[in-house]
């Protein structure tokens, strides 16, 4: 696997935002907030080994993992315990995150390079919700 998604990556477009955050639970005026941010993503990729850091103008965080190998977090929102594991799906590299103690909030979020852009789709996975976000990449 080449280290395709290494580099800073700036928000360029999204499809269905909006609806993603509400079947989040997220209240009107935090989408209106988090539709105006322009978060930066930097991964630092070593093979199968990553380091994302997603910052916004309102919150920031970092996830360290390594393909195949499962590993918990905190959510950065809502402080929820996750249990999660990343696969390689072809060139796509997929993140599946199980809120503990909700199935209901179990979350896909994929990442491929197209074009020389990061297409990144969440997924609501018991809603069925799906967004889609275009980054182009910065460095």
């Amino acid at each position: 696997m080449t280290n395709q998604f290494n580099g800073s990556w700036k928000l360029d477009r999204s499809e269905n935002f909006d609806a993603f955050l509400a079947a989040n639970g997220a209240p009107w005026f935090a989408r209106k907030m988090a539709a105006m941010a322009s978060p930066v993503t930097t991964i630092v990729q070593d093979g199968d080994k990553f380091e994302i850091t997603i910052v916004t103008t309102m919150w920031s965080q970092t996830d360290t993992f390594t393909v195949g190998e499962p590993y918990e977090k905190e959510h950065h929102k809502s402080g929820k315990k996750q249990k999660c594991l990343a696969s390689w799906e072809g060139d796509t590299l997929v993140l599946k995150m199980d809120t503990v103690g909700d199935e209901s909030d179990s979350q896909l979020i994929s990442r491929r390079i197209e074009n020389d852009e990061m297409i990144q789709e969440m997924t609501m996975v018991a809603k069925g919700v799906t967004c889609t976000r275009i980054f182009k990449k910065q460095s």
